[in-house]
């Protein structure tokens, strides 16, 4: 059944499925973004992050089953959901005192294992048909990525989202909502919903995209976040031994600074430098000032083990992004690289780690 049901998420769904993640999920959207604006005749893309209220728990019973049916699912199995869903009922306990006892007449039960697999097929039959458009899903985040066009009229995906959230009973937060409004050149000619907030930088997903498309504001946020973690390794120094400061290094420092390191496979000198920095501060008090020792790992060095490593995941066949990967020789095995008009395209995921791939093969 888990099978079955996979099959119907889509590939833009990034969650509750294998090898899916907030990285892949931000990978496809940045690649989409950076793909419209490296084709000829593209004045820009709009970015639209898009947030249900209660998403889990305004999922209509009726129209789940009859979205479950379509998947082909055995009969048997369809009952039983019915049985498990509908008439549900449930109570709140405060401070030991309990509530009225309310039928549940919508909503999949969070915390369960179908859950999740439920709810990403109910929101599996939101697409969008537009070619110059994605609409990229991680469980109820949505972001929708448009690109404008010269030759084409301006996309309006907003009004089939806003005919979905009616006919299956689901809807926006409007006050959560917002987009990015990045346009190519000096002449501002995208247009922006009217219903939804301008921003000049959005996070989604952990990650800070921003209307320039590079990553200081993000790694702004990381670098302050990790460097106020310093002081736990201060804190510990007196208790610990070196090699177990290093696994809370690991745990508490480097795993903000290397979240989602393959989405920025190449980064600009400006902020390597600051990733940098915050490792030097940390080995500076494990080991104290003046040791050069290679206790802690070199950043560049280690984000490029990152990327490779999740460049060969990408050619499994249920990974999100295998339809993404560029070709390879037969021969050689090494990737056919995509011909790129702009840096930005060039320096993204995919074209960079593939040279980074051939280079070292």
């Amino acid at each position: 059944m888990k099978s079955t049901l996979l099959q119907h998420y889509g590939r833009n769904q990034h969650a509750f499925r294998p090898n899916g993640s907030s990285t892949s999920a931000a990978i496809d959207i940045h690649n989409f973004a950076l793909n419209c604006l490296d084709q000829r005749g593209n004045e820009g893309i709009r970015i639209t992050c898009l947030d249900f209220s209660k998403a889990f728990d305004r999922i209509h019973h009726n129209r789940l089953l009859m979205i479950l049916k379509r998947c082909g699912l055995n009969h048997g199995f369809i009952r039983w959901l019915h049985s498990y869903l509908v008439n549900r009922m449930q109570r709140i306990s405060i401070n030991g005192k309990l509530g009225p006892v309310v039928r549940a007449t919508s909503g999949v039960p969070q915390g369960s294992v179908l859950g999740p697999y439920l709810f990403a097929v109910f929101i599996g039959t939101l697409a969008v048909n537009h070619q110059d458009s994605r609409l990229v899903k991680f469980a109820d985040d949505l972001t929708l990525v448009e690109g404008f066009f010269r030759s084409s009229p301006p996309p309006s995906n907003i009004e089939t989202v806003w005919r979905w959230t009616d006919e299956f009973k689901l809807r926006l937060n409007l006050n959560k909502c917002h987009q990015l409004l990045i346009h190519r050149g000096k002449t501002q000619r995208i247009t922006a919903y009217t219903d939804i907030q301008v921003v000049s930088a959005a996070t989604i997903l952990g990650f800070t995209f921003n209307d320039k498309l590079n990553w200081n504001a993000h790694f702004d946020r990381v670098t302050l976040t990790a460097s106020r973690r310093l002081h736990l390794l201060r804190t510990l120094k007196p208790h610990l031994p070196g090699d177990q400061l290093v696994l809370v290094f690991n745990a508490c420092i480097m795993s903000v600074l290397m979240y989602g390191s393959p989405l920025f496979c190449h980064l600009s000198t400006r902020n390597l430098v600051k990733l940098e920095r915050v490792v030097k501060r940390s080995h500076k008090i494990i080991c104290g000032v003046g040791c050069h020792c290679s206790r802690l790992p070199v950043i560049e060095d280690f984000r490029k083990k990152i990327a490779l490593k999740f460049l060969n995941k990408c050619h499994l066949t249920n990974h999100p992004l295998n339809h993404l990967l560029p070709q390879q020789f037969f021969y050689s095995q090494r990737y056919r690289l995509p011909h790129c008009n702009t840096t930005r395209l060039l320096n993204s995921f995919f074209p960079f780690t593939c040279a980074l791939y051939n280079s070292s093969s």
